[in-house]
């Protein structure tokens, strides 16, 4: 059984990775937030950068900001490219339980979807 962390708090990360018992880590704009970081996208994406040094090779997952397709599928490949074990979040529903999303997964590369 593969065990995901869902934080953004390095000391955290670090700590559960040191033990040799997760194998990746799974994160949000929500939950880095409420984890402290601020400077908007730019703080996700340097956090997320640190994460993703922290662990790899193990993946770090990051969410899409957006629920516009055309959008979703910019970030995603945006956040590819931060680090080589980044995996870009897609929430299966839009904010009113559309399921528009899933069809973004089909043109991202790495995706990870989430319900919710």
């Amino acid at each position: 059984m593969a065990i995901f962390l869902d934080t953004s708090k390095l000391l955290e990360i670090e700590k559960y990775h040191r033990m040799g018992i997760i194998r990746g880590v799974t994160t949000n704009p929500t939950i880095m937030l409420k984890d402290g970081i601020t400077g908007g996208l730019e703080g996700i994406k340097q956090q997320t950068i640190k994460i993703a040094q922290l662990i790899a090779p193990y993946p770090v997952s990051v969410e899409v900001t957006t629920n516009d397709p055309r959008d979703m599928v910019n970030q995603a490949r945006e956040f590819a490219k931060w680090a080589e074990n980044v995996v870009v979040k897609i929430t299966i529903h839009g904010p009113n339980g559309e399921l528009d999303n899933m069809g973004v997964i089909h043109v991202i590369w790495k995706p990870n979807m989430t319900c919710g």
